[in-house]
């Protein structure tokens, strides 16, 4: 939370424990994390070397498309949005 409203923040180099705010369920904070989609595994040299403008754009749409597969797990559920 910043400012009374929930806020994404991170870094590709932290674990995902540096987010879980103290005594806050885990189950109630979502992690994106792109080592979790299986389409990226193997990838992580290749992302930090990434210079090319379309290899930036497909990793975008790899990011979309698995954040298509965390919403019809149900993983956004727990997300209070603001209108």
């Amino acid at each position: 939370m910043f400012r009374e409203r929930p806020h994404i923040d991170g870094s590709f180099l932290a674990d995902t424990s540096d987010y879980l705010p103290d005594g806050k369920d885990p189950k109630s904070v979502i992690t994106l994390d792109w080592q979790s989609d299986p389409a990226m595994e193997g990838k992580a040299l290749e992302f930090v070397s990434t210079y090319s403008k379309s290899a930036i754009w497909d990793l975008l749409e790899q990011g979309k498309v698995y954040a298509r597969t965390m919403e019809k797990r149900g993983d956004f559920e727990t997300l209070d949005l603001v209108s």
